[in-house]
């Protein structure tokens, strides 16, 4: 599978303003941009596991291939068959093992629909006779801007101190959603996204523009 990094990889595009890319004013930074890269660098070596990361799965109807980030991979029932993704108004029907590895719990079941999908974390987002999966909080953190210092909740890390940005790891999905929840309800947040996860191809677009500013 093609490698995949998140977004605080590219920090430099952070800067100037995730999620609306434009300059606005910051407080004075406490730490350089090498410091807070490194610090970033540090949390992502402690609690990403990158075989478990991904950025999309595409599931065509009729189709017996599946794409991970763009690398095709059979799909195949419990006993090895190969069969076909079925993706029709507005729901499907896939082999459980196929996104069983990346999965929140387990469930009981040979294939699996958009309730199952929901239920194991994943949103589904369907394109006439295709099903694109992700999964937005699958880092556990969370990407933060707010120029006040914030409450770090039941996090168990973090970067701050440079542009008024906090990266914020959790332990799990439940408390990176309920913190995501708990600052976007806050007025002087000026915002609160998750760290999502890019294939290598928009990790290259991303590098092209870091060497742009």
């Amino acid at each position: 599978m093609k490698k995949a990094l998140s977004i605080v990889l590219t920090v430099c595009v952070l800067l100037i303003g995730i999620p609306c890319f434009t300059y606005a004013y910051s407080s004075s930074p406490k730490i350089n941009l090498d410091e807070f890269i490194d610090d970033i660098t540090e949390i992502e070596e402690k609690h990403d596991n990158s075989e478990m990361l991904f950025s999309t799965m595409m599931f065509k109807n009729g189709s017996e291939f599946y794409y991970i980030d763009g690398e095709d991979f059979l799909l195949s029932d419990n006993n090895g068959e190969i069969v076909d993704a079925m993706v029709n108004n507005n729901d499907l029907r896939i082999p459980y093992k196929a996104v069983k590895l990346y999965s929140n719990g387990y469930i009981e079941k040979e294939y699996v629909d958009e309730k199952d999908l929901n239920e194991l974390g994943f949103e589904v987002e369907f394109n006439e006779d295709t099903a694109i999966l992700s999964k937005p909080l699958q880092t556990n953190r969370l990407i933060v801007k707010s120029k006040r210092d914030i409450n770090e909740l039941d996090s168990v890390d973090i970067a701050e101190g440079y542009n008024d940005l906090h990266i914020i790891q959790f332990d799990d999905e439940e408390s990176t959603e309920n913190a995501l929840n708990y600052y976007n309800s806050l007025n002087y947040i000026e915002y609160a996204e998750p760290d999502l996860i890019m294939s290598i191809e928009l990790l290259e677009i991303k590098n092209l523009m870091v060497g742009i500013i």
